[in-house]
């Protein structure tokens, strides 16, 4: 057993290794073509305390609060052969101290290869980006398209995919095919815990386009198929199509407005037709003056499962599922189809910014929570406490205080707390809350 994990360990080094001989390969090859091989490297630390009060059952009376330490730790490397080309890895590594509950042992975690691409720019002079191989991915606010494996919370966001751009500056299209497991199963990990990544093997495809044509208008659009897949549980087998548009509109005086939507259809839950409506509009009013103060005010909606339907008309996040608007209301999102599955939500909200200094900023938003349908079918109850079928799902308030001293060192302090509506029972429903610093140095 001890050797077995010491080989474990020592994966991610040997993986390592076996890169020198591509890179030699790149770099010979490249420097007799162009004469010039770049090479950069860089590394990122990233420390957190985490506390959370009923973050899952929202109730006093159970013992679920958490009090842990985050340590993730990023090294990269670039190496960019000649004019165009560009090998980029990323290794990765994130462990947690327990404070509470206190019954956990240390444990070093796994050594991942966090990115791992090549990509290509302008072969043959052509307006074309090809990128294959891990790599992270992010489509407008992150609405649909952010985080490829949620179940890990932010030790990684990447994706197992091909993109090939076509376009330029002023208008694009961008075509993607990616593979998410539900494991790790595509490339080395060192002392490998068999840790989920996501619920359900995932594949997809689909395009996305962008036009910045026109002076105060950014337009995109996008078709997003998604197949998902469990060789144990047959049920929950099934596609979702999505198509969607988002716009990103400007005006004088400081006064903007930002929106996106999208519809879905397919299969899923044992064969059931898919039907479902997502988006957000808001408006934000900037001054730039001492303190540069910034208002935002918008609404979310996402579309809930109607029970009496044949149909399953409850929103699918698809690979949004990151804490987009909450770091808090992620985890009782468990009860509604999984952390971080944004569905079934109508959410008024307003957002304060305000900078004292060119070093602090200073977030406040306040959230009025309902769910666009009562209870759904598939809602777990919490902790036994009735379901009352309301559509109230509480009031969350949000204030994060971020710093950042030079260009290497920055932090944050947030506090974000929750209080719950008839949505999560008639009886024993407590606040919930969520503390988090942060320390962040990169080089």
């Amino acid at each position: 057993m001890g050797n077995d994990r010491s080989r474990s360990f020592l994966r991610p080094l040997a993986c390592a290794a076996a890169f020198i001989p591509l890179f030699c390969i790149l770099i010979c090859f490249a420097g007799s073509a162009s004469g010039e091989v770049i090479f950069k490297w860089g590394f990122k630390e990233r420390v957190r305390q985490t506390y959370l009060v009923n973050p899952f059952d929202l109730r006093d009376e159970t013992a679920d609060d958490m009090n842990f330490l985050r340590v993730r730790s990023q090294l990269w490397f670039s190496v960019k052969p000649r004019q165009g080309w560009e090998l980029f890895v990323g290794l990765n590594n994130e462990h947690r101290h327990w404070f509470k509950p206190n019954d956990r042992d240390f444990e070093i975690d796994e050594f991942i290869i966090e990115n791992l691409y090549v990509k290509v720019t302008n072969p043959g002079g052509l307006p074309v980006t090809v990128t294959a191989g891990r790599q992270n991915i992010m489509y407008g606010e992150g609405f649909i398209f952010m985080d490829g494996g949620p179940l890990d919370g932010s030790r990684t966001g990447y994706f197992n995919a091909l993109r090939v751009r076509i376009g330029n500056d002023r208008r694009a299209v961008e075509l993607h095919a990616l593979s998410n497991p539900y494991k790790e199963k595509y490339l080395p990990l060192g002392n490998s815990l068999e840790k989920p990544l996501i619920e359900v093997n995932e594949r997809g495809a689909g395009l996305y386009y962008t036009d910045n044509s026109f002076s105060r208008v950014k337009l995109e659009a996008y078709y997003i198929y998604k197949y998902a897949e469990n060789d144990d549980v047959e049920a929950v087998n099934g596609y979702v199509q999505t198509i969607g548009t988002r716009f990103v509109a400007s005006a004088r005086e400081g006064l903007s407005l930002n929106g996106e939507g999208a519809v879905q259809f397919g299969e899923s839950f044992a064969g059931r037709d898919r039907r479902a409506f997502g988006g957000y509009l808001y408006g934000t009013y900037a001054r730039d003056n001492r303190y540069k103060p910034k208002v935002s005010a918008g609404v979310l909606y996402l579309s809930g499962d109607d029970p009496g339907t044949d149909d399953h008309e409850g929103w699918d996040p698809l690979y949004g599922r990151w804490p987009k608007w909450s770091e808090l209301y992620i985890y009782t999102l468990l009860h509604d189809g999984g952390i971080a599955f944004w569905t079934n939500m109508i959410a008024p909200y307003m957002k304060v910014t305000v900078t004292p200094n060119e070093r602090v900023t200073v977030i406040m938003s306040l959230y009025a929570m309902r769910a666009a349908r009562g209870v759904q079918g598939y809602v777990v109850p919490l902790n036994g406490s009735p379901i009352a079928g309301g559509r109230d799902r509480g009031i969350l308030s949000i204030v994060n205080l971020k710093w950042k001293l030079n260009r290497h060192l920055s932090g944050h302090l947030l506090w974000e707390r929750f209080d719950p509506g008839d949505y999560y029972g008639s009886l024993n429903r407590d606040p919930a809350h969520f503390l988090r610093w942060e320390l962040f140095f990169s080089y």
